[in-house]
């Protein structure tokens, strides 16, 4: 009796793992869409939000693992300096309530849920499963574009999508206009952008690459996902590609030297391919953009956007404020800190990557607490937790992505890469 009242309890531990590593997959597709009636949240937050009694029901025992201390610590402290310099700053109360409940959730998915429940061979499943799809949606994008002239859609028109405030219709207009007068298509896929299907693809293929759980066909898919990675013609992707193959030849160097030498190639072709098609090639203009912008020029790049103005704002601060930080949610109060002698684009827009976010908000404290926690988890983790430790810093210097799907991919992968099996542990 004792016996099979345990494989009831494990198969129902194994369908709880299930919902909850493919529902964290699908927090990327659902994070394309605002709810309708709540449209702080998206709809991924909103069907994982639906499912937390269900979670919670199959959770026997609550625990706080002494190893996150240092992330308790950054937590308290950024609700600390939030609300003091809310009120210092006279800010909108209601902006950075909302603010705070929303990393709060994230914070609760990655480490009270994901402790629980993540299962690193259900979630890889998940994962490759949507970045192959998506791959395959973005060749048909390519070929089709390129034999007729015509975008396949890859969202609802007529909803409003969760970047900035555009409808599926008015994206689509742009990625149109932009392959029109660029002379090439940068294809999101069913994403709002080609960077984040970049951003996909670059997890998808370190997990294949590098994860502890092996199959037979992780290779041939790692290349089938960078053949899509490649056409989406992001300059991300084209560095997280060389930063995974370059690393994975490195890691096999020793095995198989003519096997390496072949997927190098492959992979050198297809980036010349698109670096070329995509006019993206132009490497000396690209480094003349960031000395300009080091110089103190103004930025008028994207990727210079979201890579520098973000430190920019940080060293314009009052030195008080670059040690304490400004609070998370607080950036339109704290505007009249800047220095005014600094010339920064975009001011009233909160546009920068993580890394220099976290400086912003939490300041120098803040940024050294959590600095800490990951210098810790790669001293004292395997390879492959070393690996997605860098992925993590990689994307954050190119990209926003605190609190987000893909910050949520990345930590469960660096907290929890052994765990297979939490059923047997009680």
């Amino acid at each position: 009796m004792n016996k099979l009242y345990n494989l009831e309890s494990q198969y129902e531990c194994s369908k709880t793992k299930e919902v909850f590593s493919y529902l964290i997959v699908f927090m990327m597709l659902g994070n394309v869409y605002l709810f309708p009636l709540f449209t702080s949240l998206d709809l991924g937050e909103i069907l994982l939000i639906i499912f937390i009694p269900y979670f919670l029901i199959h959770i026997k025992k609550i625990t706080l693992n002494r190893r996150f201390s240092l992330i308790y610590l950054f937590l308290g402290y950024s609700l600390f300096i939030t609300l003091a310099m809310v009120v210092f700053l006279n800010g909108n109360v209601s902006n950075v309530f909302s603010r705070m409940v929303r990393d709060l959730f994230y914070y609760f998915i990655v480490f009270f849920l994901g402790y629980h429940l993540f299962d690193l061979r259900t979630f890889k499943k998940a994962v490759v499963l949507f970045c192959v799809v998506l791959s395959a949606f973005i060749i048909l994008q390519v070929i089709v574009y390129m034999v007729w002239g015509y975008l396949i859609p890859g969202f609802v028109l007529n909803m409003k999508l969760n970047d900035g405030d555009f409808t599926g219709y008015q994206l689509y207009s742009h990625y149109l206009e932009y392959a029109r007068i660029a002379g090439y298509l940068k294809p999101n896929g069913f994403l709002c952008e080609p960077a984040h299907c970049a951003q996909c693809f670059f997890v998808s293929i370190l997990i294949l690459l590098f994860g502890p759980v092996k199959e037979k066909n992780d290779l041939k898919l790692a290349l089938f996902i960078s053949v899509g990675m490649i056409l989406t013609m992001s300059t991300s992707a084209m560095l997280y590609l060389a930063f995974a193959w370059g690393v994975w030849s490195f890691k096999e160097s020793k095995r198989n030297f003519l096997k390496i030498i072949t997927i190098v190639i492959i992979v050198s072709i297809l980036g010349y391919l698109g670096l070329k098609n995509g006019k993206l090639d132009n490497l000396v203009s690209v480094i003349n953009r960031f000395t300009q912008t080091l110089e103190g020029a103004h930025i008028t790049n994207s990727s210079q956007l979201r890579m520098l103005r973000g430190f920019q704002i940080f060293f314009a601060l009052p030195l008080i404020c670059q040690f304490f930080g400004i609070g998370f949610g607080n950036y339109s109060a704290a505007m009249s800190l800047i220095s005014s002698n600094v010339n920064i684009s975009m001011l009233n827009n909160e546009y920068m990557n993580t890394v220099s976010y976290i400086l912003v908000s939490s300041g120098f404290v803040g940024f050294l607490i959590l600095s800490l926690f990951f210098i810790n988890l790669y001293k004292n983790g395997s390879s492959f937790k070393r690996i997605m430790v860098l992925a993590l810093l990689l994307i954050s210097l190119g990209s926003s992505i605190y609190s987000s799907p893909i910050c949520v991919w990345l930590m469960l992968l660096i907290l929890y890469p052994g765990k297979t099996d939490w059923c047997k542990q009680w």
